[in-house]
């Protein structure tokens, strides 16, 4: 008897090394091979379900089988191997510039005079960081700068794009990122991020949040958005600043 149990022993073990020689639900004949007791039918998977890839441990990623079939199969050796994978870092993408390089843009001739010859500070300070524009002309966008509390005419696309950048606030990226809502210092003002590819971002005042200025077009579209509107009389009231 203890003759018979060890050869059984060694004919189940054996089990496995002849997997790439069975097909599936093929039986092994243990009595064919060793001389002794029945069959053994090993019934192999016909399809496997792998979850994600978990992280690397020990340069090698594993998976777990999600399911498989029929339910009570055994996995082929072939199926057992893409189980584990060697962990392969892919290398980094090179960052590419968020804005064209443009030509200064020669400013556009304002509509109307630009200061009435009366300059009104309280009112100049209130409209302090916001974009105006006259509703009794044709829509002429201005920018009161923070800094002097005087308006810059935006003309055209390009012109605007080349106004806000001149006049902007260089910071950190960290600086950016790591807020949603910004501190009162910075309300209307135009922050370039100087640590990638000097980005340029308006401080809404209404709202202290930041909006990208992107490409000329689209910085125009994004002050015209966030316009207030204003009469002749009292942009005539604000003074004028030179960008140059």
């Amino acid at each position: 008897m203890l003759k018979k149990a060890i050869i059984l022993s060694l004919a189940m073990v054996s089990i496995v090394g002849f997997s790439s020689l069975l097909g599936k639900g093929n039986s092994f004949d243990i009595k064919a091979a060793y001389g002794y007791g029945g069959s053994i039918t090993v019934s192999y998977c016909n399809s496997v379900v792998y979850g994600d890839w978990k992280p690397c441990l020990n340069g090698y990623q594993y998976r777990d089988v999600l399911s498989q079939s029929p339910s009570s199969c055994t996995l082929n050796s072939a199926q057992q191997a893409v189980r584990s994978q060697v962990c392969v870092t892919s290398p980094a993408t090179p960052a590419t510039p968020a804005t064209p390089t443009i030509s200064p843009a020669t400013p556009a001739t304002p509509a109307t005079p630009s200061t009435s010859g009366t300059v009104d500070k309280t009112l100049s300070a209130k409209l302090s960081g916001n974009i105006l524009l006259q509703v009794q002309q044709h829509g002429e966008a201005w920018y009161v700068y923070p800094a002097n509390n005087k308006k810059y005419f935006l003309g055209r696309p390009a012109d605007a794009f080349s106004i806000m950048r001149s006049l902007g606030l260089g910071t950190t990226h960290q600086f950016i990122t790591s807020h949603t809502v910004f501190p009162a210092s910075v309300s209307g003002k135009i922050l370039l991020d100087v640590q990638t590819h000097g980005e340029a971002y308006y401080i809404y005042p209404k709202n202290m949040k930041a909006y990208y200025l992107g490409r000329p077009a689209d910085a125009f579209n994004v002050m015209r958005n966030l316009g207030l509107g204003i009469t002749d009389e009292n942009i005539g009231k604000i003074a004028s600043g030179n960008a140059q």
